[in-house]
């Protein structure tokens, strides 16, 4: 939806808003949930989170549309605005490139990426509480509100690397090296903090620093490789996010079990310190392989046929000058004059 409606340098401040939506839903429920289960008990708290989705739906199908030409009530010049800032026109149900999909080396680093920063999210959105009460001795009340602070900071640090990678890229560096920059930051750090929380002892504070550091620079992966589905084929970018939102979701039921195998009747903090070391060896991992294979250009089987095909300077910026690569040509340019003989 986003490929219809978000302007270039636009595209990574909304897709982090939007995303952070569900952070901000963490955030809420974790220590709403702990209040629930233990004032009114533990049915109440579905009761609840079951009935916010309702609503939701009902202010999604009053105010949203699939583009910008077919909203009955946006204002005709943003409209026209967002449509020239695009980069495909609006084509009704195009074919499906199934097997260039299937073929397509940048999306597998992106599943790859994806799959592994969300063993990390995983461990701690499904795992926070155990360590929280059996590790660092939290009570029910207290284990929900500090649950509850590794994902305000990650949506914090997820919409401020939205802006920042905006930001870089509107003043000259090129979409590629910016996303780039931001899954170094989404990726790495995170390991790091992911096994220092295992070394901090009986400081309570200091492992809930660790923890909520990894999350928070987590989140930088989503401005870096998480929302590049629509700049690989801005036509297909929810097929796209399908595709590696479906294979990233496994770790949602895989790292539980094998917390589980790792800490069952076992909860001390030598065996969460192997699960800390397998999640931050998992975070390197993809950081390594989306750095080496993501890219930002348009696929050529991604791209409309009755649009004029531009050259691939690597970026997802087609159609728009981008002034670091302008001045390197002319620089390029004056230096072989020099060495013709030319002042």
């Amino acid at each position: 939806m986003w490929g219809k409606w978000a302007p270039l340098f636009e595209r990574s401040k909304l897709m982090s808003v939007t995303m952070a939506g569900a952070n901000f839903g963490t955030v809420i429920c974790l220590p709403l949930s702990g209040y629930l289960a233990d004032t009114y008990g533990w049915d109440s708290v579905f009761y609840v989170t079951g009935s916010i989705p309702i609503l939701w739906f009902v202010f999604w199908v009053i105010f949203v549309y699939d583009s910008p030409s077919s909203h009955p009530r946006i204002d005709p010049e943003e409209a026209k605005y967002i449509e020239s800032q695009i980069e495909t026109k609006e084509v009704k149900s195009p074919p499906v490139p199934w097997l260039e999909i299937a073929k397509c080396v940048p999306l597998w680093a992106i599943v790859i990426g994806h799959f592994c920063s969300n063993w990390g999210f995983y461990t701690m959105l499904t795992n926070l509480p155990t360590y929280l009460k059996q590790i660092l001795g939290f009570d029910i009340k207290a284990n929900g509100f500090l649950s509850a602070i590794p994902h305000l900071a990650l949506m914090i640090f997820l919409v401020a690397g939205g802006f920042a990678t905006d930001f870089i890229r509107q003043h000259g560096m090129r979409t590629l090296t910016a996303r780039r920059i931001m899954t170094f930051f989404g990726q790495i750090p995170p390991a790091i903090f992911f096994v220092l929380a295992g070394y901090v002892g009986c400081d309570r504070a200091g492992g809930v620093a660790m923890l909520v550091l990894s999350v928070a620079f987590g989140g930088l992966a989503v401005p870096g490789f998480k929302l590049a589905h629509v700049e690989l084929a801005p036509r297909f970018g929810g097929i796209l996010y399908g595709i590696t939102n479906t294979f990233s979701s496994i770790p949602g039921f895989v790292t539980p079990l094998v917390v589980g195998a790792l800490t069952n009747q076992n909860q001390t903090r030598e065996a969460w310190q192997k699960v800390f070391w397998i999640g931050a060896g998992i975070y390197v991992f993809g950081g390594l392989v989306v750095l080496v294979f993501l890219r930002t250009d348009v696929q050529d089987w991604a791209k409309d046929p009755d649009e004029e095909k531009t050259p691939d300077d690597g970026d997802a910026d087609t159609g728009t000058m981008n002034p670091a690569i302008e001045l390197d040509k002319i620089d390029s340019a004056a230096k072989a004059l020099k060495a013709e003989g030319w002042e």
